[in-house]
C-alpha cells in the first residue's frame, strides 16, 4: 500500500506512514456479511449490503484531485536538461533575429550600392556574386565596373529602386504561396537572390556578366580590356567580362605583309553585345614597267616575304598609314630604290630612267641606227638609206624609215628646209621604262647651211622662196621603242634655229 499523504510505499495494514507519520485510513471497508433476521422478529431474509464507494472531487479552480496520489518530484538532471534546451531555443531565436537583420534584403541592397559608390571591392564581394559563377569578382575585373557606375548617381538610384521592387515582389509571391521559397527576380543586369532558410533571411546581389562576341579579320590578335589579362582571339571569339567602361587595345602581326598593326578604343558595355576589332589600314598596289624588275620590298625596315608576281607586281595589304615602303629594283643591271608612303596613293608605279651609259650599252645598235638615219634623211641621201637597210635587213625601225623615205619626196624629209651642207655632231640617247618597253629618244646635234622655206605648200609646189641660212644649229630626234631586243620606229622630228 501507499501513504495517502506522501505517496510512498508502506506495509499493508499500516495505520501510520513510516515516512511522514500521517494516519492511514482504511483503504476500503469490507462488505458486511449478510445477517439473519433477529429471531422472533418475523422479518424476512436480510438484504445484501452495498459496498460504499468513495467519490473523489477535484477542487474548485483546478489542481490535483483531493486525496490523489502526489507526483514524484523532478530530478536535478531533468531540470538541467530542460534548462539547456530552453537556453538553446533562446539563442537560436536571437541568432535568427540578428542574422536576418544583417542579411536582410534592405541591408544587402544598401551595402551593395554604397560599396559601388565607394569603389569598395571587398564590400561588393561580401554581398554579390556573378551569375552562374561565370567569372570571379577580382579587383581587376571590378575596376571597369566601378569606372562606369561609381560616379553615376542616377544609375545607382535606379538600381536601388529596382532591387527594392524585386524584394517586394518576392515577398508578395511568398505570401500568396503561403510559404517562404527561394526566389529571384531579374531587373537589368542585377538580380536580388533570396537564399533564406529556416534559420534566418539571406540575400545576395547577382551581377549578370556581359558575353561579348569579338570579330577580327586577323587570327592571333591580342586584345586587352582595361587591366584584365590580355587574350588572344581568332576570327570570332566570345569573352565574358563584367559590365563596365573599358579601354581597349589590340595588336597583331599581319601574316601577309609582316606589318605590326595596332589599335586603341574605348567602350561601355552593359548587356550581351558584339565588338569588331578594326585596324585602320592602308593598301598599296605596286607595278613595275618593263625592263624594271622588283628585286625586294621592305615595310618599315622589315623585309616583305609575300609574292612578287613575275618580278613586276605586288599587292601589299594591310599596311599602317604612314608606313615607309621601299622598293628595290633593277634596270639593265643598274639597281635603284624608290620610296613610297602608305596611304598617299593606292596605286604606285615603279620606273627608272637608266643612265646614258647603261642605255648606250644596252642599245648601241639603236644609237648607231639613229645616227645613220639622221644623216641619211637630213642629207636627202637615198643611197645612204638603201645602204642602211642593207646593213640592218631585219630591223623594224630601219624598214619603217625606208618606207617613209620611199613614199615621200626627198625634200619633205627636211620639213621645209633645203640643206646645201650638213654635219652631224654629238648623239645623245635618253630612255624611259614603260610597260610596253624602253622608249629611246635619240637626239643628234646638226650644223647645216641651206634655205628655209616658211610655207610648206609653197615649197612643195616649187613656187616659194626661202631665206638662206649658214652654219645654223638644230637638233634632230628619232624616237624608238626597244622591246624584246628589237627596235621599233616611233617618231621623227627636229627643231630648226635661224
Amino acid at each position: 500500500m501507499f501513504c495517502t499523504s506522501c505517496g510512498k510505499q508502506i506495509e499493508d495494514g499500516s495505520v501510520f506512514c513510516e515516512h511522514c507519520g500521517a494516519r492511514q485510513e482504511t483503504a476500503a471497508q469490507q462488505p458486511a456479511s449478510p445477517q439473519s433476521a433477529a429471531p422472533g422478529t418475523g422479518a424476512g431474509p436480510a438484504q445484501p449490503v452495498q459496498p460504499q464507494v468513495e467519490t473523489i472531487q477535484a477542487p474548485i479552480g483546478g489542481g490535483a484531485p483531493q486525496n490523489a496520489a502526489p507526483r514524484k518530484p523532478m530530478s536535478k538532471k531533468t531540470k538541467i536538461i530542460l534548462g539547456a534546451v530552453a537556453g538553446v531555443i533562446v539563442l537560436v531565436v536571437a541568432l535568427k533575429l540578428i542574422l536576418s537583420s544583417v542579411f536582410s534584403a534592405d541591408n544587402t541592397i544598401t551595402k551593395f550600392i554604397n560599396a559601388v559608390r565607394e569603389r569598395d571591392a571587398d564590400g561588393v564581394r561580401s554581398v554579390a556574386t556573378v551569375y552562374l559563377d561565370q567569372m570571379e569578382l577580382t579587383d581587376e575585373a571590378l575596376e571597369p565596373f566601378f569606372d562606369a557606375f561609381s560616379a553615376d548617381n542616377a544609375t545607382l538610384v535606379s538600381w536601388q529602386e529596382n532591387l527594392l521592387e524585386q524584394k517586394n515582389m518576392q515577398q508578395y509571391q511568398q505570401a500568396m504561396a503561403g510559404m517562404a521559397t527561394s526566389d529571384s527576380s531579374s531587373v537589368g543586369m542585377l538580380t536580388l537572390v533570396d537564399n533564406s532558410n529556416i534559420l534566418f533571411d539571406s540575400y545576395k546581389i547577382q551581377i549578370r556578366p556581359v558575353n561579348l562576341s569579338l570579330y577580327c579579320g586577323y587570327d592571333g590578335t591580342t586584345v586587352t580590356f582595361g587591366n584584365l589579362e590580355p587574350m588572344t582571339v581568332t576570327n570570332s571569339t566570345s569573352v565574358t567580362i563584367l559590365p563596365g567602361q573599358y579601354d581597349i587595345s589590340a595588336s597583331c602581326t599581319a601574316e601577309s605583309t609582316g606589318a605590326e598593326l595596332t589599335m586603341e578604343d574605348s567602350g561601355r558595355f552593359t548587356y550581351d553585345d558584339s565588338y569588331d576589332i578594326y585596324f585602320d589600314t592602308a593598301d598599296m598596289e605596286i607595278e613595275a614597267y618593263s625592263y624594271v624588275t622588283i628585286t625586294g620590298i621592305t615595310i618599315d625596315g622589315a623585309p616583305y616575304t609575300g609574292e612578287i608576281e613575275d618580278g613586276m607586281y605586288a599587292y601589299l595589304s594591310p599596311l599602317n598609314y604612314g608606313s615607309e615602303v621601299v622598293v628595290t629594283g633593277d634596270c639593265f643591271g643598274e639597281t635603284f630604290e624608290e620610296t613610297f608612303i602608305a596611304g598617299d596613293s593606292y596605286y604606285v608605279s615603279v620606273s627608272y630612267n637608266p643612265s646614258e651609259e647603261v642605255i648606250l650599252m644596252a642599245s648601241d645598235e639603236a644609237s648607231q641606227i639613229a645616227y645613220d638615219l639622221v644623216m641619211a634623211l637630213e642629207g636627202h641621201d637615198a643611197d645612204s638609206m638603201a645602204a642602211l637597210q642593207a646593213q640592218y635587213p631585219d630591223n623594224e625601225a630601219v624598214a619603217a624609215i625606208q618606207t617613209y623615205f620611199d613614199n615621200n619626196a626627198a625634200s619633205t624629209y627636211t620639213d621645209g628646209a633645203v640643206f646645201t651642207s650638213l654635219e652631224a655632231g654629238d648623239c645623245t640617247v635618253s630612255a624611259w621604262a614603260y610597260s610596253t618597253g624602253i622608249q629611246l629618244e635619240v637626239t643628234v646635234e646638226m650644223t647645216a647651211s641651206g634655205t628655209d622655206y616658211y610655207y610648206w605648200s609653197d615649197y612643195t609646189e616649187g613656187t616659194g622662196e626661202g631665206t638662206p641660212f649658214t652654219d645654223e644649229t638644230f637638233t634632230v630626234t628619232i624616237d624608238f621603242t626597244l622591246a624584246d631586243g628589237e627596235l621599233t620606229f616611233t617618231d621623227y622630228y627636229y627643231w630648226f634655229y635661224v
